[in-house]
């Protein structure tokens, strides 16, 4: 018996004109990517070979044609039915092999009295991590993260990779019910310590649902599902945590988020929010200068959720960029039949800050624009002022490339943060829009006081003031007084759906259109 590789391929040269591809393949099919494997191959006459290869499709391949053994359709259906299992990126069984095997483990739990439990791991704001870094960075970290959760399994647990950056963790024999939870948290601190000195300021967390089979009537589907929505729940739960299937009933407000957060997910991706429009006016003359595109929500159970509630709810489940591309995308299609009809006008929309990080914004926001035939003139970019205070460098970068494109830039809820005169200087906006909470108190003496030194400031800096939240005469003529330019809110008009906008803005055309 040889067992050196070195040793292996002479005897074999010497003795396996009867060894063939379909007896070689199958010892070595199906095993983990990149670790060395030992096979015994019986040759007759007494004789054992020890073949050695480092396992995996391809080394597999390369072993086969330095032996000698050419059988190039048999590897392409080798090939074609590993890839068809496992993902290609990180080695791991796919989604199409975990479903069967969760069939399997729950037959064999049946015969043997044990349970199954499924674990989902969702990487928080991998999408992210991949906008900043380039994909090279996200495939190497998942590739991380898969080792590291098999190092964190037993033997016989099975883990494979759902999709993205989503892994899931199969515990065929469960015999006590925290078991479940206790592998999930080490999962979850597993992928905490990933530190990387390539990527040393990239930091890894994780959402992780788990479920137990309840019973042996118990299908794999529901498994799934059960686990799945026991992710959802982690994530609504504020993300980088442990949430249980059987945990979820009964918590009163936090599985009323989640049920809401799960209505929120399926409305976001099915298109079901809409943008409601509210009217800018100059402030001398009262003619609407601009529309705001503000997103609106009605649900089929909930009824009409508040942007208050179902705006930070996005933020936690990772939704947001999602969110504002679909805004963005409502609001520009409207807007350019408004302008079309004749309006001179500029539409302001919200940017958030998962939006402003995607690679190449700039570029793919003046490609949307102009694919509707608009100009980035006639687009006002509202970007909060803690998002443009945080890092005023990389801020100033992407303003400065939105400027130069012709976008109109704006400091949303301007006060609310820690704006000083020298970091708004070096900022290329052309507005500030007045948070509504300095505007209610603008008939105190303190109130009065802060918008007109808000009010000195933007002017001293040759920037456009804009005032929201205006309800009633003597307010709007109390923000004329202190000189600021713009006003904003139910006094002139409550935010409109979109058809009633077209009406209010260009009556005879929306008439005679059916805008």
């Amino acid at each position: 018996m040889f067992r050196r590789p070195f040793h292996i391929e002479p005897v074999l040269r010497a003795l396996a004109g009867g060894l063939t591809v379909a007896a070689v393949v199958p010892l070595y099919a199906g095993l983990e990517e990149g670790r060395e494997v030992w096979r015994a191959v019986p040759l007759g006459c007494g004789l054992l070979l020890m073949l050695s290869a480092f396992t995996g499709v391809r080394p597999l391949e390369r072993l086969l044609r330095r032996l000698g053994l050419r059988g190039e359709r048999e590897l392409q259906e080798q090939r074609i039915r590993h890839l068809t299992h496992h993902d290609g990126l990180t080695g791991l069984p796919n989604r199409a092999r975990l479903e069967s095997w969760v069939e399997q483990a729950l037959a064999r739990a049946r015969l043997q009295r044990y349970r199954v439990a499924l674990v989902f791991i969702d990487l928080d704001h991998f999408k992210q991590i991949n906008d900043l870094h380039a994909h090279r960075v996200g495939d190497a970290l998942l590739r991380e993260v898969s080792q590291r959760l098999r190092d964190c399994l037993r033997e016989g647990d099975w883990l494979a990779r759902w999709g993205g950056d989503e892994f899931v963790v199969i515990l065929p024999e469960v015999r006590r019910d925290d078991a479940p939870r206790e592998v999930g948290e080490r999962l979850r601190q597993a992928v905490r310590s990933l530190r990387s000195p390539e990527w040393p300021e990239v930091r890894l967390t994780a959402s992780i649902g788990v479920t137990l089979q309840s019973d042996e009537s118990v299908s794999a589907g529901t498994l799934f599902v059960q686990a799945e929505q026991a992710l959802f729940f982690a994530k609504a739960q504020g993300r980088d945590n442990v949430q249980s299937h059987g945990d979820m009933h009964g918590t009163g407000r936090a599985f009323r988020d989640f049920e809401l957060a799960s209505r929120l997910d399926r409305a976001i991706r099915q298109k079901l929010l809409g943008v409601h429009y509210q009217p800018v006016v100059d402030a001398r003359t009262g003619a609407v200068v601009g529309v705001e595109a503000l997103a609106r929500w009605r649900d089929e159970k909930y009824g009409q959720v508040g942007p208050d509630r179902f705006i930070p709810l996005a933020e936690q489940l990772g939704l947001i960029r999602e969110l504002g591309d679909l805004m963005l995308e409502q609001s520009l299609a409207w807007f350019s039949q408004l302008v079309r009809g004749g309006a001179d006008l500029k539409l302001s929309i919200n940017v958030s800050n998962r939006q402003q990080a995607t690679a190449d914004f700039a570029g793919s926001l003046l490609e949307r624009v102009r694919r509707h035939g608009l100009r980035p003139g006639q687009v006002k970019l509202e970007i909060t002022e803690s998002i443009a205070m945080e890092g005023v460098a990389s801020a100033s970068g992407l303003l400065r490339t939105l400027s130069e494109q012709g976008f109109a830039l704006s400091i949303d809820d301007f006060g609310t943060g820690f704006s000083s005169l020298s970091q708004l200087h070096v900022l290329p906006v052309d507005e500030l829009k007045i948070d509504r909470s300095f505007v209610r108190r603008l008939r105190t003496r303190e109130g009065r006081a802060i918008v007109k030194a808000i009010v000195d400031m933007a002017h001293q800096l040759d920037l456009v003031l804009v005032a929201e939240g205006v309800e009633d005469a003597e307010t709007a003529e109390a923000l004329r007084e202190l000189g600021v330019e713009m006003l904003q809110g139910y006094y002139f008009s409550r935010p409109l759906a979109p058809e009633e906008c077209a009406r209010f803005l260009l009556p005879e055309r929306a008439c005679a259109s059916g805008m």
